[in-house]
């Protein structure tokens, strides 16, 4: 199975042809359409306006048929607009976490679009996890990846020790996230984590300020083959 995973798009208002942000996703939504991917997993912040129905209702025109894509929410999300938008067809569930099993794995999404992930979803990692070989999806790192970074400073999930202890317990081994707009590939001691950039702009992890770098856009690639997991990142 192949799953490709974007994230923070930030998608603005308006119909500015010239939009490098709108380019950018389609050519990810085209990379993965062509590449033949199982699933796309779209990891939350979808816009550059806090819960746009107009970003939301421009990227649900914008998704081709194939493959099949799931909607998270992030910070930047309101739960009910992306319900309206793109229903339960790419939404799953109304509380936006939720479960699959794919052959040895299952696949467990959750919501942190309030910046923390909350008890009962903390309760249902630790449940869906306890005895079956796991990957996580989120939106906000469960690590803070460089303590002394812009984005671990001030924008870091507010329970993440809590929640990277509940994932060590658990038979989850590998997170995907993003939220920190960039890329890294990073063992947790006890899971490991992928963290997916933005189509959007690029921030400095080690920067104590907000330092924007240069980027292009990059789609992550999760191939599972049996009981076995690779994961990269290909720019286009």
């Amino acid at each position: 199975m192949r799953i490709h995973q974007i994230t923070d798009l930030h998608i603005p208002d308006g119909e500015t042809t010239n939009d490098k942000t709108k380019s950018n996703v389609l050519k990810l939504l085209s990379f993965a359409h062509k590449d033949h991917s199982d699933l796309l997993v779209i990891s939350g912040d979808l816009t550059m306006t806090d819960n746009s129905v107009q970003a939301c209702e421009w990227l649900n025109s914008a998704l081709p048929e194939t493959p099949r894509t799931i909607i998270m929410p992030g910070n930047h999300d309101k739960a009910s607009v992306l319900w309206e938008v793109f229903g339960p067809k790419r939404c799953i569930s109304h509380d936006f976490y939720f479960a699959l099993d794919i052959d040895a794995y299952k696949l467990i999404f959750v919501d942190t679009s309030s910046y923390s992930l909350p008890d009962d979803q903390i309760e249902f990692i630790k449940s869906e996890a306890a005895n079956q070989a796991s990957l996580l999806f989120i939106h906000h790192p469960p690590d803070l990846i460089n303590p002394s970074g812009f984005m671990a400073l001030n924008h870091a999930l507010e329970n993440a020790p809590q929640v990277s202890e509940a994932i060590k317990e658990s038979q989850i081994e590998h997170v995907f996230c993003g939220h920190y707009h960039n890329a890294i590939d990073k063992d947790c001691d006890g899971f490991y984590l992928h963290l997916t950039p933005s189509p959007a702009f690029q921030i400095d992890l080690d920067s104590e300020e907000f330092y924007l770098q240069p980027f292009n856009p990059g789609v992550r690639i999760i191939d599972i083959e049996q009981t076995s997991i690779t994961s990269h990142i290909i720019y286009v």
